[in-house]
């Protein structure tokens, strides 16, 4: 299996799924828990970067996210 590119901040686009990235937590802004198809599941919003920006990273509590800090 090959190895995924590395992206950078820069280079995303609006919706984009499956993409790797390599960025610096900044700071935990929010964790809520919601309701979704009857299921209750908790999403976290962080402010992330790198060198080419910052955005905001919405995750679920379960999904294929990793966070080392």
């Amino acid at each position: 299996m090959p190895i995924a590119a590395i992206n950078s901040i820069r280079t995303l686009a609006p919706g984009q799924h499956g993409i790797h990235l390599q960025v610096k937590m900044l700071e935990r802004l929010v964790m809520v828990e919601t309701v979704k198809n009857g299921v209750s599941i908790q999403v976290s919003e962080y402010l992330v970067g790198d060198k080419s920006g910052c955005i905001m990273l919405k995750t679920p509590a379960k999904g294929t996210v990793y966070i080392k800090g």
